[in-house]
């Protein structure tokens, strides 16, 4: 196959250009040169950090990251993670609507011990340090296979809808509720399962991703269990009560997680969960 050539002319036209801006005007020359290579150092130490994440729902190459790069704009701020505003707002609306008993909150939570993780990307989003063990992920899975397992009228495990490669439990049906209801907390919760995805654990750090009612959702954020996803609420179906939940550190926080997971999957389902 023959090469592709660039013309003599045209690399020598390019070579004299630069030389006579390099010339004439010698500080744009120069603050064109430091854009240049700061944006490439930035799109080099990005992609590098994009990497060091690992695999979760967009393609693990260059790709990927552009997809990533290309949601920034829509994405939550770092400092709107734990702002539960938006949540506490949807609640009050829902009691002032439909009544105090139309509020679906199941938990109380004492206060998480010790600062809050650090927490890095948009997709995947990933807990970076203050990680449990393998064990103690490993209970977590044991008790989501468990719900499956009691409730397999209602709940099944398979690949995740947001990340693919992780498994996740669903509902085996659609809810009821309809998007197209008079009542926000109908419209609510049917956005919250539109793909029937309750929660998915993730092996490499421990955390997991959980669509919770407004009320826990708020709880969860607010007594320091968890945070938002980079885009809840800000892209496509992914809706407002997407959280994530912190790696638990030890057998007490497995249980916390637990209790969060169950109220994860009462809210979806209806069920009365029994650990």
């Amino acid at each position: 196959m023959a090469s592709l050539a660039i013309p003599q002319s045209l690399v020598q036209r390019f070579t004299d250009s630069i030389f006579k801006i390099s010339r004439e005007r010698p500080i744009l020359f120069i603050l064109s040169l430091a854009g240049v290579f700061s944006s490439v150092s930035w799109m080099v130490y990005d992609y590098r950090s994009f990497k060091s994440i690992g695999k979760g729902g967009v393609p693990y190459n260059v790709f990927g990251w552009l997809a990533v790069t290309l949601l920034r704009p829509i994405s939550r701020s770092q400092k709107s993670l734990t702002n539960t505003s938006d949540l506490d707002r949807l609640v009050k609306q829902i009691a002032n609507e439909e009544g105090e008993k139309a509020v679906f909150k199941r938990l109380t939570l004492s206060q998480r011990r010790g600062e809050r993780p650090t927490v890095r990307g948009i997709i995947p989003q990933r807990q970076v340090d203050k990680f449990g063990s393998p064990e103690l992920t490993g209970n977590l899975n044991k008790f989501v296979s468990y719900l499956s397992s009691t409730y397999p009228t209602i709940l099944r495990i398979a690949p995740s809808a947001w990340e693919g490669h992780n498994d996740a439990l669903f509902l085996v049906r659609e809810h009821p509720a309809s998007l197209k209801s008079d009542l926000l907390s109908e419209r609510v919760l049917a956005k919250a399962y539109s793909r029937l995805e309750i929660l998915h654990v993730h092996p490499s750090d421990g955390s997991l991703h959980a669509s919770l009612s407004p009320a826990d959702a708020s709880e969860v954020i607010r007594q320091g269990w968890g945070t938002f996803h980079t885009l809840s609420g800000r892209y496509k179906d992914l809706p407002v009560t997407y959280v994530m939940l912190y790696a638990p550190r030890d057998n007490e926080e497995v249980q916390v997680v637990k209790k969060i997971i169950a109220a994860a999957v009462e809210y979806a389902s209806g069920l009365d969960v029994t650990e």
